[in-house]
């Protein structure tokens, strides 16, 4: 029988927790999420390639990840693209404006690491009441669309997991 690496969450949570951000435990914990599935996800959503943690000021503006220094810089360039009609997804969950614009006040909001991991969170606790599995809200929070490309992001995510509970992220 295939079981889930997301069940061993539910047997080591503390030991999970001791090695992810405060921000994304409490936030975790709001939503009913493991806190190591969160960080996970925003681990393979915003992962900085020097740093190898989520970035609070990463975009992706039409296909192309960006890493700014600044909430400033990125804000300027998501309005840039928004006035260009340009698609882009902002921050450490990498929210996509066009599907998600709702669950902000402004985009200025989306560009607050706080706020964009709160929304985050908010879309994968929707995903994982509809489905009642982990495995499934992890595949669809990064698309529905296609199931090979979903299954793909999911073992990313299972990936950044298994070095979250080993300590190496």
């Amino acid at each position: 029988m295939k079981r889930s690496l997301f069940i061993l969450l539910f047997l080591v949570p503390g030991v999970a927790s001791a090695f992810i951000p405060q921000a994304y435990v409490s936030i975790a914990r709001e939503y009913d999420i493991p806190p190591a599935v969160l960080y996970a996800v925003a681990l393979v959503e915003s992962e900085h390639p020097a740093y190898k943690r989520p970035w609070p000021w990463a975009a992706n503006i039409d296909g192309e990840s960006v890493y700014f220094n600044t909430r400033d810089d990125m804000y300027k360039a998501l309005m840039k693209a928004k006035d260009e009609g340009k698609g882009f997804a902002a921050g450490t969950m990498q929210m996509r404006w066009y599907w998600h614009h709702q669950r902000f006040n402004t985009l200025w909001d989306a560009t607050n690491p706080y706020e964009n991991i709160r929304a985050g969170a908010a879309y994968l606790s929707e995903l994982f009441r509809e489905s009642r599995s982990w495995d499934v809200a992890v595949s669809n929070y990064h698309t529905r669309d296609d199931k090979e490309v979903a299954s793909k992001y999911r073992e990313k995510v299972k990936q950044r997991l298994l070095m979250v509970l080993a300590g190496k992220r």
